[in-house]
């Protein structure tokens, strides 16, 4: 298993200047658990909700909320994020 703390950061500018793409999408999949606490609650829900409607180069985007890694937050991260709370 690959080490993303390591190689990734929650910084946008980071991730998206350093890795290529390709890279990205086979070393790193979001997970529902956004605060990485051990529980999916309405902390995670919230922080992919405040970035609704950002995609990269938005200042309030974070890729590690984008659930699907289209490039955009939608209503469909913020569900995939909604359907593990608890």
């Amino acid at each position: 298993m690959f080490d993303t703390n390591s190689t990734f950061s929650h910084s946008s500018a980071d991730c998206n200047s350093r890795v290529p793409q390709r890279a990205k999408r086979l070393c790193f999949v979001p997970q529902p658990d956004v605060g990485e606490d051990g529980t999916v609650n309405i902390i995670d829900i919230a922080t992919v909700a405040t970035a609704f409607g950002c995609k990269p180069g938005d200042e309030r985007w974070n890729p590690v909320t984008d659930m699907d890694m289209n490039g955009i937050l939608n209503i469909i991260d913020i569900a995939n994020v909604a359907r593990n709370f608890g």
